[in-house]
């Protein structure tokens, strides 16, 4: 019974065996009724008497009483009096039975504590109640049955994990383990059974199983903090699950850039969120100024895009935007980022800066700008613009000749007429129109231009982002046309002495290589590298549409900065060459052969010298343009010194090492004078075989800090692509002679130096 015996048989069979171990008991008295018989009251007295005395019945002389009217009395009393004080001295003796008469094994001890241990067994259990109903249970196993139980975790979506089965045979009623989960995790529970009363009871509150099929139960909960969860069979439990949630992290971002004014129009910024799961929204947010409270618009609002690095956990921004041409440009504003997860937290970085805007060099369209200013702060009224306006169209006679500025003074006048009030929303065509009338007077032809040139810009994001390469090809063809022509145009403007030699070679040589580069990413899905591309084409863009003004001084100072740049890059790829003659004597000693083009015959240690030479000409130059001489060509000094000196003494292996860290501080001041130039008012550089644009570099610059030419023992990573693929030439070479079997262990062991060195 107490081990549950009951509940494996099933209807029939459980009553059958029942009503036999009933019987049994009936069946002994029935078989063995002779040697039962009943005791009467009077025989138990006279064997009590027997047990205690031998010639007087104390208990049966108190039951008696006098016979005759004439007794005496005193005499009676008498007897009464001595019969009961017998009576106290009785002692009562109990029947006793013989068991070794016919246990002479002691069976009966060990039955007792079996049964005992069964009891023991049974409450700690908790089936007690549960075996002792099974008795009595005449509904069968059909009704009581479970078959099989099944349960898995699925966690939200957005974690990216896996669903999970639970082992239910493991779980039992007092184990208490805790099943750790992230929060809203679904549960899903399915039960077959016969029994339909099963239960889950959460919360002290108890929930039906949901019928899904014959004898098929489900039930679903959503685990959405920690809680014990207990699954009822017909009124008793039979499962207990413990949940133990994971709380989900608050997303977290910060700015790799610092947002920054660049081209003096545009607002530049690079930022990097991360959750524990997934990042779901990135809201960009420029609150409004104090000076437009009256506006209805709270701020400037923009969803940046999702590109992630780690399965949406890290998520990297590269916003560029142009904001010169909101109403709200030139007042100060609080840029603020916010990340938020799936749960809804968040997380805001914010600096306060002010909305850039443009300065026009025409009068008449700061006047315009500035009446337009005017409106939105409500410093003029309606009426007033109007007449400012029919001022300025009337008293600037050549406005009237450009049908193009009609046309946009002639709609602004319409618009103003049916306007009642100020527009309040930042978004109103009216400023739009008075914003398109500075433009179009300070820029006369190269407007419509310009405006092609964002269309197609446009349309090139658009087919990005569809991934449609034939028509990236064809926006990309049409941007360089409608380029030229914007050049041609630049060219005729008050910047002819100089826009030329900026805007011909390297503007259309970095446009063609970022398209290309970006038609490569979106073949190899890049996603990360493909937002830095387009960011890099929109400052591109933004910079050739709105060009700085340049002095002669400024132009002439860079340029002898890029022909110093120049000279260091010459001089590097010579000193790569000389390491490499160095490298190849070393490995071959005796059998040395000269291996790079171009050495005219001499010996690396004359070369060295010679280079030498150039690169102490080259400090001086950099000393009188008062500039400061990287340090790092110092070293590089000494470093070539310490190479001439270990050529001579015949030891090359000694000196490709220190020509090795002449080529890395070379390429550190490289980096140190790009930087410098990066940081000046000038865009572009002006010898087009720098195929590295100032714009890549100061992308460089500020995610790669480390690159910087300040920086040292930093990265080495601008080579061009020629210099890599003559590098991975060397190191397959360097592997070839490694797995040579005829080379010594001394010269392998060099090679192997060589190796760790690349």
């Amino acid at each position: 019974l107490f081990f549950g015996f009951w509940k494996v048989l099933s209807d029939l069979n459980h009553i059958i065996v029942l009503c036999i171990t009933l019987l049994i008991p009936f069946f002994y008295v029935y078989r063995y009724k002779e040697k039962f018989h009943f005791e009467s009251f009077k025989s138990t007295v006279y064997w009590i008497e027997k047990k205690n005395f031998s010639n007087i019945n104390p208990i049966t002389s108190l039951q008696d009483s006098p016979v005759g009217i004439e007794s005496n009395n005193i005499e009676w009393e008498i007897h009464q009096k001595i019969s009961h004080e017998e009576f106290k001295k009785l002692k009562y003796y109990l029947p006793t039975l013989n068991f070794n008469i016919v246990d002479q094994l002691k069976v009966r001890y060990l039955l007792t504590f079996l049964f005992a241990i069964s009891i023991l067994w049974a409450l700690m259990s908790d089936k007690f109640n549960e075996n002792l109903y099974s008795i009595i249970d005449f509904e069968g196993k059909k009704k009581e049955t479970i078959l099989s139980y099944t349960a898995w975790i699925k966690p939200p979506d957005y974690t990216n994990l896996f669903q999970k089965e639970i082992d239910l045979d493991n779980v039992g009623i007092n184990n208490k383990i805790k099943l750790k989960v992230p929060i809203n995790s679904n549960l899903k529970i399915n039960i077959v059974s016969t029994n339909n009363k099963l239960k889950a009871i959460l919360d002290e509150k108890k929930h039906n199983f949901e019928k899904i099929g014959e004898d098929n139960y489900e039930k679903n909960i959503v685990i959405e903090r920690s809680k014990d969860i207990f699954i009822t069979n017909n009124k008793r439990i039979f499962k207990k699950l413990y949940f133990e949630v994971i709380p989900d992290v608050a997303p977290t971002i910060k700015f790799l850039s610092q947002p920054e004014v660049v081209n003096s129009n545009s607002i530049r910024i690079i930022s990097l969120a991360r959750d524990d799961y997934r990042v779901k929204n990135i809201v960009l947010n420029l609150t409004k100024p104090d000076e437009f409270k009256h506006f209805i618009d709270e701020s400037i609002k923009f969803n940046l895009p999702l590109e992630s690095i780690d399965g949406q956990r890290q998520v990297k921004n590269y916003f560029y935007k142009n904001l010169s041409s909101h109403i709200w440009a030139g007042y100060n504003s609080i840029l603020s980022i916010t990340v938020f997860d799936d749960m809804n937290q968040k997380k805001t970085i914010e600096k306060k800066m002010k909305i850039p805007a443009r300065v026009f060099s025409n009068n008449l369209a700061n006047l315009v700008s500035k009446l337009r200013q005017d409106l939105a702060l409500q410093r003029v009224s309606i009426s007033e613009a109007i007449n400012k306006l029919n001022f300025i169209f009337d008293e600037n006679k050549e406005l009237g000749k450009d049908l193009l500025i009609k046309q946009k003074f002639s709609n602004v006048f319409y618009e103003l007429s049916k306007l009642n009030k100020i527009p309040l929303q930042y978004s109103s065509n009216l400023y739009e129109s008075l914003w398109d009338i500075s433009v179009v007077i300070e820029e006369r032809k190269s407007y419509l231009t310009k405006k092609e040139v964002e269309n197609i810009e446009q349309s090139l994001l658009d087919n990005i982002k569809k991934k449609n390469t034939e028509k990236i090809s064809n926006n990309i063809k049409q941007l360089k046309e409608k380029i030229n022509s914007l050049i041609k145009i630049e060219n005729q403007s008050e910047y002819k002495k100089f826009m030329p030699e900026l805007l011909k070679g390297n503007l259309q040589n970095e446009l063609e290589d970022i398209s290309n580069e970006i038609a490569d990413l979106l073949n190899t899905g890049q996603n990360q590298e493909l937002q830095k591309k387009i960011m890099q084409l929109k400052q591109l863009s933004d910079t050739l549409k709105n060009p700085k003004k340049i002095d002669k001084e400024e132009i002439l100072k860079t340029k002898r900065q890029e022909d110093i740049i120049n000279k260091l890059s010459d001089l590097l790829n010579k000193q790569e060459q000389i390491m490499q003659e160095s490298f190849n004597r070393a490995a071959n000693r005796g059998m040395f052969e000269q291996s790079s083009e171009g050495s005219g015959g001499k010996s690396p240690e004359k070369m060295q010298d010679s280079l030498r030479n150039t690169l102490g000409n080259i400090m001086r130059e950099i000393g009188a343009s008062e500039n400061e001489i990287p340090q790092e060509l110092g070293r590089a000094d000494r470093a070539m010194r310490h190479a001439s000196r270990d050529l001579e003494n015949g030891k090359p292996d000694r000196a490709s090492n220190a020509q090795g860290r002449a080529v890395e501080m070379i390429q550190r001041s490289v980096n140190r004078l790009r930087s410098d130039l990066s940081k000046s008012s000038l865009q572009f550089t002006r010898n087009g075989k720098e195929k590295n644009n100032l714009n890549q570099r100061e992308f460089s610059k500020i995610e790669n800090s480390e690159n910087d030419g300040s920086f040292t023992g930093g990265k080495i990573d601008i080579y061009s692509k020629p210099k890599v693929q003559e590098a991975k030439k060397i190191v397959r070479e360097l592997y070839n002679r490694y797995n040579d079997e005829k080379k010594s262990d001394k010269e392998k062991k060099y090679i192997k130096r060589l190796l760790n060195w690349y």
